[in-house]
């Protein structure tokens, strides 16, 4: 996946390919590999300043006027959340073959706008829009892939829509009579999302290390904060505790704009990110997307990180040699093992809070995950605290 995001090595140091080779070579530790992997990508894609102008990061926009009060948006994710769901892209990693689908049509540049517009709604010029456009193409640049490619367009710079920012103020024209003409021409522009796109708004974005380190400003994953403290605790404690906060903030803003929206008609809007797959997986007929709420997904993800990481601590005993290291007695470092264990748990009841309730199956979900964290609480021995339940059930 990181190969269709860049094209240049991601400067792993050998104590961290160590790690990640360790990881790998259990499948109940693989997610710690592919964290650290993420880690590196988001690093490199941030010294390169794509995380922040491209990509807008930072840059978060009031969907409505003087609604302050529903929370912000990313007006990048958004764009390409709502770019995916038109195309119905899909990216199966699963087959034997890596294969990339478009499963409905191209994007038309001016349908595009006037979906983004609906909730965006103070770019009345366009400008933002299209800037977003620029920027999300112009990734190609230092060896980064382009997240969108165009049909019937070619993109140079940020001047390459000045025409298309003419058109669009005409077509917006009620009293024009080139409104028509202006919106055929625009549409004649067709947009599509690559793999490079989907990988980042699939996985990237929701991911635990996305929050530690752009979020959180932890300056290593989370797999390489192993060592003791000076009060003898793992490092990785105060490390959880700054992303869940941040992840926090994040989940808290977006809940808010769900509840002062019709839940049941954004998750079948264009605006929720939904999973397609092809017609042959689907049976005949229309492919549905199914839809993932992305606070619902940050929560899943971020569980299942934390939770591989106490599978580590548990039966990997990854944590020992730093105990062992510091002179800590066998008996001492099993002791501690347990309050580690406990600590992780307790934050992934944390994240677990955090579940919306406005509907009967997140609830049913909470319920369970706080009953399978209950059940750990008593077990010697890690069991996975989200393998038996059926996430695709609960929109993740």
């Amino acid at each position: 996946m990181v190969n269709f995001i860049i094209d240049t090595p991601l400067n792993i140091d050998n104590n961290t390919q160590d790690m990640i080779d360790k990881l790998s070579k259990n499948t109940s530790s693989i997610h710690g590999a592919r964290g650290i992997i993420f880690f590196f990508l988001i690093k490199l894609l941030k010294s390169k300043d794509y995380l922040k102008q491209t990509l807008l990061i930072d840059d978060k926009n009031i969907p409505e006027e003087g609604k302050v009060e529903i929370g912000s948006l990313n007006p990048s994710r958004l764009l390409l959340t709502i770019l995916h769901n038109i195309n119905k892209s899909n990216l199966d990693i699963d087959s034997h073959a890596v294969e990339f689908q478009i499963l409905d049509r191209r994007a038309p540049l001016y349908e595009l706008y006037c979906e983004y517009i609906k909730l965006f709604t103070k770019d009345t010029k366009g400008d933002q829009f299209f800037h977003i456009l620029t920027s999300l193409f112009l990734c190609h640049r230092n060896n980064f892939s382009h997240l969108i490619s165009f049909t019937n367009k070619e993109v140079y710079n940020e001047n390459s829509f000045n025409n298309e920012k003419q058109m669009l103020k005409t077509a917006k024209s009620k009293n024009d009579l080139n409104a028509k003409k202006a919106k055929e021409k625009l549409n004649k522009i067709e947009i599509q999302i690559n793999p490079s796109g989907f990988s980042y708004l699939n996985v990237i974005i929701k991911h635990y290390e996305f929050f530690s380190f752009i979020k959180a400003h932890n300056k290593k994953p989370l797999f390489c904060y192993l060592n003791l403290d000076k009060n003898n605790k793992p490092e990785f404690l105060k490390k959880i505790d700054k992303t869940f906060l941040k992840a926090k903030e994040c989940i808290e803003e977006l809940n808010d704009f769900i509840k002062a929206e019709n839940i049941s008609a954004f998750q079948t809007s264009n605006y929720c990110f939904k999973k397609y797959q092809s017609e042959e997986d689907e049976g005949d007929g229309e492919v549905e997307g199914k839809p993932r709420l992305y606070l619902v997904r940050i929560i899943h993800t971020h569980v299942n990180y934390i939770d591989t990481l106490r599978y580590c601590v548990l039966e990997l005993d990854i944590m020992k040699s730093a105990f062992l290291d510091k002179g800590i007695t066998e008996k001492e470092y099993l002791f501690n093992r347990i309050k580690i264990n406990l600590y992780l748990l307790d934050k992934i009841s944390n994240y677990v809070n955090l579940l919306p309730e406005f509907n009967i199956k997140y609830t049913d979900a909470k319920n369970h995950l706080h009953k399978r964290v209950a059940d750990e609480r008593k077990n010697i021995k890690h069991n996975s605290i989200i393998k038996d339940l059926h996430f695709l059930n609960y929109g993740l």
